[in-house]
């Protein structure tokens, strides 16, 4: 409330959608609906800049009391009502108890038609993927109604307890996603949490994730307990279809999660699946479940500091409910990540005895699966293990992103099955819309199948969504050297390093690589630009993961192929991802005679 006005007989002034919105326990969209959809007492400043607005408190409440919006938006009967309004009056901040009603490897983003506005800023790039998503998603796969669950509004009032706002949204994703996949698609949370904070209406929302449903909440922790408001809107209409308040403790919020779930199945006629079916396990405590939370907040940072501390979380709800399956899950898939970008030797071994856990506890975990799936790729080469645990993952969870994502990328493309690779990078890219390591690697699937133009297409579809994602020049760079682009090549590769100069730290090294390899290419032509990065790699060996991939193309640039397999040799030991592409990547068709390099793809068990 505002402190600049005075009391008077109709209450306190609020002097902000922001200020309405608390006050109401909703966000400044749903306030801003009501008010133009059902008359919420809102006033305007004449002459003031646009935007200006104010209420009072008691006016307010006179509205609420009257029922003006939805009984269903409200979800609560007259008596909650008016205890409602004589709490507001009284200057209590249980305002939160809002009208409505509720219901998880970022690696390597559906810049589809679907996807509103990342699709108008790459459509002109990407217009012959729509006729491709048409054939997948119209002729060979029923329709599924799509909803997207937004970011849950933390209204504790303390930014501390972002990380429950934000893990609780991603468990809500994810047990909604397992109900009846066939009939109900869920958008991952890599793309529905770019709108947290967001002020964007439900249609905007709607046009740019191609969803039919939204699910928007509030969350507010008191000690144990915890308050979940949550709504369901249908995007076509922007009704609400259903709302609801829940009153819990910590604990109990799997509960919660599951109400929610069937409340949607119902509500958007979804029929749930017949016969017996597994449920989340969850935790037996509220202490498993706050640091599994607080681990998922980390871990989604995908950066090395982010994933260290998000594994001491994961243990810590371990150590607090040692048969919380889903922790073991999350481990797995952490210490998956740690050992692909080669931390210490031994983190696929402690990836795989977490994920053997989870399974252990839970065999219906899509996730755990998944995680297993690509420590055989990675560590074991066990590709016949790993596709029947990518199989089980998407039988169970066809909803599960990454699934599709590391089936596609970690087992089809390596086997040469760019089709399936492609089909199953696109159904991760209409679950996961905005993600930008899906579609870059979508447009790797295109490039290993030697369909250069529409690589290229989503690579600058990708950057032109983000000109600091470092993988899409990398790939850029990648796909105008076998067009025959020199120039295209030399540019996205000193695009790259000047972003990695920019990360700070040793990183800082790269500082002056750019305009060396410029000047090399300008003076000396691709030649004089090939053996100046040369030089530079050698110079920094073990300056980044990328380098010495680099160091395999500029040996083969030059004529150079028995050290281009030396170097291809050095990486074996440490499970470069880089190798399990040595069948897939053109650059290497240079090689494929060579029985070095033929006995390398033996021992990755690339052929036979």
């Amino acid at each position: 409330m505002s402190s600049e006005h005075p009391h008077d007989e109709r209450g306190d002034r609020l002097d902000s959608w922001k200020g309405i919105a608390d006050y109401l326990g909703r966000e400044v969209r749903s306030v801003q609906r009501w008010e133009k959809e059902r008359g919420l007492p809102v006033q305007r400043i004449p002459g003031d800049r646009p935007g200006r607005v104010f209420a009072y408190t008691r006016e307010l409440d006179a509205w609420l009391h009257s029922g003006s919006p939805d009984s269903g938006e409200l979800g609560e009967d007259a008596a909650t009502s008016e205890r409602l309004t004589e709490s507001r009056i009284s200057g209590s901040d249980i305002a939160e108890a809002s009208l409505v009603a509720q219901p998880e490897d970022r690696v390597k983003v559906k810049i589809f038609l679907a996807a509103g506005l990342a699709v108008a800023i790459a459509l002109a790039a990407m217009g012959y993927w729509w006729v491709a998503h048409r054939q997948v998603f119209s002729s060979t796969t029923p329709r599924r109604d799509m909803l997207a669950v937004l970011p849950f509004q933390n209204l504790s009032g303390d930014p501390a307890q972002e990380y429950f706002a934000d893990g609780f949204t991603e468990e809500m994703i994810t047990d909604v996603g397992r109900w009846n996949p066939q009939r109900l698609g869920v958008i991952a949370r890599t793309s529905a949490m770019k709108y947290k904070n967001s002020h964007e209406d439900i249609a905007q929302i709607g046009r740019e994730l191609g969803v039919n449903y939204v699910l928007e909440g509030s969350v507010r922790r008191n000690g144990l307990a915890t308050r979940i408001s949550a709504q369901l809107i249908r995007v076509s209409d922007q009704t609400h279809v259903w709302a609801q308040n829940y009153e819990r403790s910590t604990s109990d919020m799997l509960s919660v999660q599951r109400e929610v779930a069937d409340a949607i199945a119902s509500k958007i006629q979804v029929q749930l699946a017949t016969g017996p079916q597994a449920a989340p396990t969850g935790p037996a405590n509220a202490e498993a479940y706050d640091a599994y939370l607080r681990g998922l907040y980390l871990w989604n940072r995908r950066d090395g500091t982010g994933i260290n501390g998000a594994v001491g979380y994961f243990e810590k709800a371990i150590a607090a409910d040692s048969h919380y399956a889903p922790a073991y899950a999350a481990l797995a898939q952490s210490y998956t990540l740690l050992g692909i970008s080669g931390t210490a030797p031994d983190d696929f071994a402690r990836a795989r005895a977490a994920a053997v856990k989870a399974l252990e506890l839970d065999d219906s975990s899509a996730e755990a699966h998944t995680a297993l799936a690509g420590i055989k790729v990675f560590a074991d080469h066990d590709w016949s293990g790993a596709a029947g645990e990518f199989e089980r993952a998407l039988q169970l969870n066809p909803n599960y992103a990454p699934a599709h994502h590391w089936y596609a990328s970690l087992y089809l493309d390596p086997q040469g099955h760019y089709d399936k690779a492609i089909e199953q990078m696109q159904l991760a890219q209409r679950l996961d819309p905005t993600n930008f390591i899906v579609n870059s690697d979508l447009g790797q699937a295109y490039y290993f199948a030697r369909q250069n133009e529409k690589a290229q297409a989503i690579y600058q579809g990708v950057v032109q969504m983000d000109a600091n994602f470092q993988p899409a020049h990398w790939y850029l760079a990648d796909v105008y050297r076998q067009m025959g682009n020199q120039a295209g090549e030399v540019e996205q590769m000193a695009l790259m390093y000047e972003l990695m100069a920019k990360e700070g730290g040793q990183a800082g090294r790269f500082a002056s690589w750019p305009e060396a390899l410029r000047q090399a290419y300008r003076r000396n032509g691709y030649r004089g630009y090939q053996m100046a990065h040369q030089r530079l790699m050698e110079q920094n060996r073990g300056s980044g993961r990328r380098t010495p991939a680099a160091l395999v193309v500029t040996h083969l640039a030059l004529g150079e192929p028995e050290q281009a397999l030396d170097v291809l040799d050095q990486l074996y030991p440490s499970h470069d991802p880089h190798l399990l592409y040595l069948q897939a990547d053109p650059v290497y068709d240079l090689l494929r005679t060579q029985l070095r390099f033929q006995a390398l793809e033996r021992k990755i068990g690339l052929l036979p």
